[in-house]
């Protein structure tokens, strides 16, 4: 089973082309933006559901959808909130929303035996990526372990291109990590994917198609 991490819709999108589906059921990581560390928060904090008072609205508005935040971590909800309602009118529906996909992550993790995970790491605040560290790492598969003991998982870890053309495109940055560090992150359950770009295929911006997903996913099935 492959489930994506986030950190942004384009990893979910990779996913469902790769299998070949016009629809795939929603997981919390889908659409929202966030970052490993939510991923930690989340897994260890499987069982408590987000309450009112775990998200804001921000009061900005982004291709007709209202912006609305967690208030302990990066968990932006981005496309779920009608601009033209209240938020008060979307909020009940947003929380059945996000909880019945807490939910789903559970079932998923309770009733598979195999598990591969993909998370891009975050790359949309600034040049410096959030590149998870090594006892976020422990502690995520310490909480499968708790949901799961039989689960068998493996974690995968995109890295974007350090000048991939939509990045650049959007605001000029390129984007700054040391492999050496990252490298040592890895092991028989993490692995670490650096993302090649193809010049001849175009961006389809923000899925960024011009990244070399079909490589990704061929190690991942090896």
């Amino acid at each position: 089973m492959l489930i994506s991490l986030g950190s942004l819709c384009k990893v979910r999108e990779a996913i469902q082309r790769h299998l070949c589906l016009d629809r795939l059921e929603s997981n919390l990581f889908d659409w929202i933006r966030s970052n490993f560390g939510t991923i930690v928060y989340f897994i260890q904090h499987i069982d408590e559901p987000i309450i009112e008072s775990d998200l804001y609205d921000t009061n900005i508005v982004f291709m007709n959808n209202r912006l609305v935040f967690h208030n302990k971590i990066k968990f932006d909800i981005i496309h779920d909130c009608d601009a033209k309602q209240t938020y008060e009118e979307a909020l009940p529906v947003l929380l059945e929303k996000y909880n019945r996909r807490l939910i789903r992550l559970k079932n998923n993790i309770l009733n598979n035996t195999k598990i591969d995970f993909i998370h891009l790491v975050d790359c949309e605040d600034n040049s410096k990526l959030y590149i998870p560290t090594s006892q976020e790492i422990a502690l995520f598969y310490e909480g499968i372990q708790k949901i799961n003991p039989n689960c068998n998982v493996r974690l995968h870890i995109l890295l974007p291109p350090p000048n991939c053309r939509f990045a650049k495109e959007s605001d000029n940055k390129s984007f700054v990590f040391t492999p050496c560090e990252i490298n040592k992150l890895a092991n028989e359950n993490t692995l670490i994917h650096y993302v090649d770009q193809d010049e001849n295929v175009d961006t389809n911006g923000h899925v960024c198609t011009h990244w070399n997903w079909k490589k990704i996913f061929d190690s991942i099935e090896i």
